[in-house]
């Protein structure tokens, strides 16, 4: 049951490094599908949040704030993007013990912030980091996994739903990757 569940875990990674490819072609040739209709925002929050918490025993997600808006979307691509950010928060802080997802809205637009209390992301890469194939190095413990594609791949999803992603973050005191969108926008 060990091997079955640790080759289940490598397989697991292998298919998100495929589909990471994937997506990185699709967009450089622009053939990235999208499938939009309008959804509950906080209820894709509150989903993810509980799958990555079901997997995740160390660190507790905290949820703070909600928007109370359906918005005009790809569901699918915009859960990518929350999930990205959440993983990558336990990736990269992963000895501290919570995650903090805080969502607000004003009459236009939603935003989504994943705040993580680990060692922090130099100002000077604020927004290298979004490159495609950039990692930042770990001082210690070795290099998380990864192929450096999955911030690329939020920031240029994002992008396509006509939002906004940034990071704020000081070196030694955490990060807060957010990401705002339009509630309701031209439908093409």
């Amino acid at each position: 049951a060990q091997f079955a569940s640790r080759m289940d875990t490598q397989i697991t990674k292998l298919t998100a490094l495929v589909d990471d490819f994937l997506d990185v072609t699709r967009l450089a040739e622009g053939k990235l599908q999208f499938v939009e209709d309008y959804f509950p925002f906080d209820t894709l929050i509150s989903e993810i949040v509980q799958e990555i918490q079901f997997i995740n025993e160390r660190q507790t997600i905290l949820q703070e704030g909600m928007t109370n808006k359906t918005i005009w979307g790809d569901r699918a691509r915009i859960g990518q993007v929350i999930t990205n950010l959440l993983t990558n928060a336990m990736k990269y802080a992963p000895g501290t013990e919570r995650i903090v997802v805080k969502t607000f809205s004003d009459a236009d637009t939603i935003t989504l912030c994943v705040q993580d209390f680990g060692p922090g992301i130099p100002e000077a890469l604020h927004t290298k980091i979004f490159d495609p194939f950039y990692r930042i190095e770990k001082n210690q413990q070795g290099t998380p996994s990864g192929l450096g594609l999955g911030l690329h791949i939020a920031a240029e999803i994002i992008e396509r739903q006509q939002g906004r992603i940034w990071v704020e973050s000081e070196e030694g005191k955490g990060a807060t990757f957010c990401f705002t969108l339009p509630i309701d926008r031209e439908q093409g």
